[in-house]
């Protein structure tokens, strides 16, 4: 990959990661390379502060309904083929809640 990002500079590479720091250095020292961290592990990191700090469970728990929303939204999603137009609406539906949580973050 980074051979890749190095000799092909018009690339970006997308890496789907959980929070370990040796991606974050990888991807500094790549140019072309982006993370994407995990939702999985994100709203595990929730679930887990909503256990260990008991004022935050209100908080946290409403991002855990929110993730979970994203997964509904792309399993719906990706019921349907690419280039249809039940997948275009599904896509759109997926991308207003990512927008929505960017906002709010």
């Amino acid at each position: 990959m980074a051979a890749y990002a190095k000799f092909q500079p018009e690339f970006v590479f997308i890496v789907v990661v959980d929070r370990y720091s040796a991606y974050k250095s990888f991807a500094r020292k790549h140019e072309g390379v982006k993370l994407a961290f995990c939702w999985a592990h994100v709203r595990r990191e929730f679930i887990d502060a909503a256990t260990a700090h008991k004022k935050l469970a209100g908080w946290a728990d409403e991002w855990v309904r929110r993730i979970n929303e994203l997964f509904h939204r792309n399993a719906e999603r990706i019921t349907h083929q690419p280039s249809s137009d039940a997948f275009a609406e599904q896509d759109a539906r997926l991308r207003k809640e990512l927008a929505g949580i960017h906002d709010q973050a």
